[in-house]
């Protein structure tokens, strides 16, 4: 019983810190090409590695054991329960459209991963604050990210050519996204749980400065825009979120699905520079174009059945060019219409909304702006074992523990 209750309290360590890369450490010379898709593509081949699936079918079988004991003994959360059922709801619509994929057993494959990966970061989370343990967690996974990336400065393969900090993972924007979840978790436990700055000000300040020596201009930019925004009150930053949330959509989803329909798609790809944004005008491009060509901007290509399939899409299939390694959309919204299309993106929409409808807090509003941001330039929601797309589920699941936070939002409401 008291091994239960201390892999309770600590599990959603070993699950942070196997999303931070720590347990499969990259501790060789990193080279230029691999600045392109292939450190991703390294992630998405993993999605068959024997030891991953077990860590996860352990992980879950232990949390949702966990969670049916208290729901069966009394012990219920119903905000808990809540989100749960909206998770469900979105592996659902996933499954849907195995009826029109053309790789039936990748979307089954990778919606039943996303139920396992999506209920254990959540209910890891979950108990690791209401048994307290949260704090140990999160200090013991910064350490270990440190210390990390120490041993590849001491065996001289923490920089790439260019001379960006890449420490144990395949790219700088992968260990660039760490640090910065990283400065979030610990925003958390002082914004959240009232635990003080001047404990972890040390801590902040060396993570923002590796942050800073990746070079990776996304992630610097929305960590900095977070201390920024500390000076706004919640209210404000809260409008922001929601007019930025429907503006992305708008832009990215609604706009292009629109326009198609009424025989003309317009799309940002039409007006950005090919190399805009190291590549990704020209790659969004080839994608809207793709979707068009196919007739595919209704439905979509099915859940996951886009990239990563064994096949290089058509019109990424060029021997000559650079574009043959990219193995995502590098922009989040246009990942869920290439899966989904335009209907069923509207309903993953909602869900998304429903899923936050209940934050209020200055972190939770705060924090969830790096999801909603970074998700321009890389796909990063509802996607594999992504960092940030843990992050989200943690925002999400911070509404069903009472915290210091919350008691601050009722008092300015």
């Amino acid at each position: 019983m008291i091994a239960i209750d201390y892999f309770k309290k600590f599990g959603f360590g070993f699950v942070l810190l196997f999303c931070l890369g720590v347990f499969h450490p990259v501790l060789s010379s990193k080279v230029a090409m691999m600045d392109l898709d292939l450190d991703v593509q390294s992630l998405n081949k993993s999605g068959s590695n024997f030891t991953k699936q077990v860590f996860w079918l352990g992980m879950f079988s232990f949390y949702f054991a966990c969670f049916l004991s208290d729901f069966f003994s009394g012990r219920r959360n119903f905000k808990l329960e809540v989100k749960i059922h909206y998770f469900l709801v979105l592996v659902g619509i996933s499954l849907v459209t195995v009826l029109w994929s053309e790789y039936p057993s990748y979307v089954i494959k990778r919606s039943l991963f996303q139920l396992i990966f999506m209920l254990t970061v959540a209910l890891s989370f979950y108990y690791s604050v209401v048994n307290n343990g949260i704090e140990k967690v999160v200090r013991f996974s910064s350490y270990a990210v440190v210390l990390l990336i120490g041993v590849t400065v001491v065996l001289g393969v923490a920089f790439a050519g260019d001379g960006a900090l890449v420490g144990f993972t395949k790219g700088k924007n992968i260990l660039a996204a760490n640090l910065c979840v990283l400065v979030i978790l610990i925003m958390f436990l002082v914004g959240q749980l009232g635990i003080e700055i001047r404990k972890y000000g040390f801590l902040l300040f060396l993570i923002t400065s590796l942050l800073i020596m990746t070079m990776s201009k996304t992630n610097i930019a929305i960590c900095f825009a977070l201390f920024f925004s500390l000076m706004f009150s919640v209210n404000k930053i809260k409008t922001a979120l929601v007019l930025s949330y429907f503006s992305l959509c708008m832009l990215f989803i609604f706009i292009p699905s629109v326009s198609y329909f009424f025989e003309g798609m317009w799309h940002l790809g039409l007006v950005l520079d090919p190399d805009a944004l190291t590549g990704r005008g020209f790659i969004w491009d080839t994608l809207y174009y793709d979707l068009g060509f196919y007739e595919k901007v209704a439905f979509g290509y099915g859940y996951g059945s886009y990239f990563n399939v064994g096949v290089i899409p058509y019109f990424f299939d060029d021997g000559y060019s650079f574009i043959q390694y990219i193995t995502s959309a590098h922009n989040g919204y246009i990942g869920l219409i290439m899966q989904f299309g335009f209907w069923l993106s509207l309903f993953v929409l909602l869900v998304f909304l429903l899923l936050l409808k209940d934050i209020g807090s200055r972190w939770q509003v705060t924090a969830i702006f790096v999801p909603l941001i970074h998700n321009i330039t890389e796909s990063s929601i509802y996607r594999d074992q992504n960092l940030i797309w843990m992050l989200f589920i943690v925002v999400v699941m911070s509404v069903c523990v009472k915290c210091r936070g919350d008691n601050e939002q009722e008092l300015s409401s």
